[in-house]
């Protein structure tokens, strides 16, 4: 069945009018980047399970938990004034002197419950059965959860799984069933308690974000035409360096009888048009040439070690003639890169495979020259950004615009940074 693609765009327009098409973060998490991280989740779940909190919910929370576990026993015994919460707590090192710790326990009428979290991560190597072999050894009939995202099961039996969206559907039915708050600091915990709804809805996909997402892919998505869709898009990216170089070579061949002054030159040194650079590019071009007339334009390939793999980057520099070695390597450049993925399927279509431009130079980590520095990355250190991929018009082809927009904003940091990027390559710093 081939797509409608008028239909598909409509589809498109109505969910970008309604706010559903890929909306920024917007939960408090989130735009703290912590929606993936296990310790803010498990702050925010003792805080609620707390009978006391300043959510204003009661033991509502801790009720749900407790159901879910199997435990109605010990929701007849429940006294909030004898509930005892902990986080982080430490276990001695076993034989093999492996320190363990219990993200929560919960301690209702005298019996913990031990919640072991999990968000991403997978568990460590006998971590569940150590804890299990503690907390029974030192107490009476201890209740074990094991708490994750996609609701995988502990290596030992005696943890009960549960999910995050589990969490979620609990907090918005006791949200529904407690009365609005009056005191000033329930109010604001109320708050808190339904932004943390939100970004669990969002987390596991429960908002309706997600559900019109999943509508959209249901109705149009059959069709292989949006396979070769994001794979057209990939090979475009992938081509974007090799194309760029070609628009920056395209600015003018370099002149064979344009030679760099000597560096350190006295006649010259801190003088830019002294060396027949009147623009202030930093160029040590003998006197009389052209000072593009020493810039080259090549190519590298390098591998930077990733978060959980080594990653090929296929880069394109715009640099000195000067500074190439006997390969025709260049040691420093602003430039393009692209980071290459080893698979298909490689992190997916993500920000961090985008490609970028910055200033490439080995000494880069220990010399931020950009006013907003990025996560240090290889050479690159800090002093990169993404490539933007916005199209204004859409009649604009990526093919022609990004190679151009790369090309451009190359030159405006060669014409902003060459001069410092000239003394780091003279002094070698």
């Amino acid at each position: 069945m081939g797509t409608d693609w008028t239909a598909a765009g409509a589809a498109v327009d109505r969910l970008k009018d309604a706010g559903r098409w890929d909306p920024p973060a917007g939960t408090a998490m989130e735009i703290l980047g912590l929606s993936g991280l296990e310790l803010p989740h498990g702050r925010m779940v003792e805080w609620l399970l707390d009978p006391g909190g300043s959510h204003g919910l009661g033991p509502r929370m801790l009720t749900a938990l407790l159901l879910r576990a199997g435990r109605p026993e010990m929701v007849a015994a429940l006294r909030p004034d004898r509930v005892y919460l902990r986080r982080e707590v430490t276990l001695p090192a076993g034989p093999d002197q492996v320190e363990r710790r219990a993200d929560l326990v919960v301690w209702v009428a005298g019996r913990p419950v031990v919640i072991e979290m999990k968000v991403y991560s997978k568990e460590h190597r006998d971590q569940t059965r150590d804890l299990v072999a503690h907390f029974r050894a030192q107490h009476r009939a201890p209740v074990f959860v094991y708490l994750t995202l996609d609701g995988s099961h502990a290596q030992h039996g005696a943890f009960r799984s549960m999910r995050l969206r589990d969490v979620a559907v609990d907090l918005r039915d006791a949200l529904r069933s407690v009365p609005q708050p009056t005191p000033v600091a329930e109010q604001v915990g109320r708050r808190t308690a339904t932004d943390y709804l939100e970004t669990l809805e969002r987390l596991t996909r429960m908002d309706a974000t997600s559900h019109a997402a999943a509508g959209f892919w249901l109705r149009h998505g059959h069709d292989r035409a949006f396979v070769e869709a994001k794979a057209a898009a990939w090979a475009l990216l992938r081509a974007l360096p090799a194309r760029t170089a070609e628009l920056l070579a395209a600015d003018g061949e370099p002149a064979a009888d344009c030679e760099p002054a000597t560096a350190g030159d006295p006649a010259t040194a801190g003088d830019p048009a002294a060396v027949g650079d009147p623009a202030g590019v930093g160029a040590p071009a003998a006197a009389g040439c052209d000072p593009a007339d020493d810039l080259v334009v090549s190519t590298r390939l390098d591998q930077v070690a990733g978060r959980y793999q080594l990653r090929d980057e296929r880069i394109v520099l715009l640099s000195r003639r000067s500074w190439l070695d006997a390969d025709g390597r260049p040691a420093a450049g602003v430039g393009l890169a692209d980071r290459e993925r080893r698979t298909a399927d490689d992190d997916g279509w993500t920000r961090h495979n985008m490609p970028f431009y910055g200033i490439w130079h080995p000494a880069a980590p220990q010399h931020q020259l950009l006013p907003k520095p990025r996560e240090k990355w290889g050479s690159w250190g800090g002093n990169w950004d993404y490539l933007p991929l916005d199209l204004d018009a859409p009649d604009q082809e990526p093919a022609a615009v990004y190679p151009a927009r790369a090309a451009a904003l190359i030159r405006e940091l060669w014409q902003a940074h060459g001069s410092r990027l000239d003394e780091l390559v003279r002094t070698g710093a």
